[in-house]
């Protein structure tokens, strides 16, 4: 299987090191952005990034702008997890009916973000079929 391009987008810069260590070990490409700015205009630039790690809080553009953002202007072209430090059942259930595949409490685990990463591949491996 082809491992997908990921855009892990966090303003922690230890969440990145971590992240991005784990993913690359397991085979991705990843890419960065430190707010929700960053991480649409990367996401218009490259449309070989078809995976989104999701912080909720963060500056200038916070987690649910990006989603709505990329919800409006690309549909559910992009898997999207949401890790995070403020999770709230609303929070969780907002994801939900936006279609995000996964939602991460942190501290979060470079294991299941791999997991959960895993599980849109293999997602959108079945549509294709």
């Amino acid at each position: 299987m082809i491992q997908p391009n990921v855009l892990l987008v966090d303003d922690d810069a230890l969440v990145h090191e971590e992240l991005t260590e784990a993913l690359e070990d397991a085979g991705y490409n990843v890419w960065h952005a430190n707010n929700g700015q960053g991480a649409i205009q990367t996401l218009c630039e490259d449309l070989s990034i078809r995976i989104v790690i999701l912080d909720l809080r963060m500056p200038i553009q916070d987690g649910f702008f990006v989603l709505n953002t990329l919800r409006r202007d690309f549909g559910d072209y992009h898997g999207i997890i949401i890790i995070t430090g403020h999770g709230t059942k609303e929070a969780a259930l907002e994801g939900i009916r936006k279609g995000v595949t996964d939602f991460l409490e942190k501290p979060v685990s470079p294991d299941d973000v791999i997991a959960a990463v895993e599980a849109i591949q293999a997602a959108d491996a079945l549509k294709s079929l």
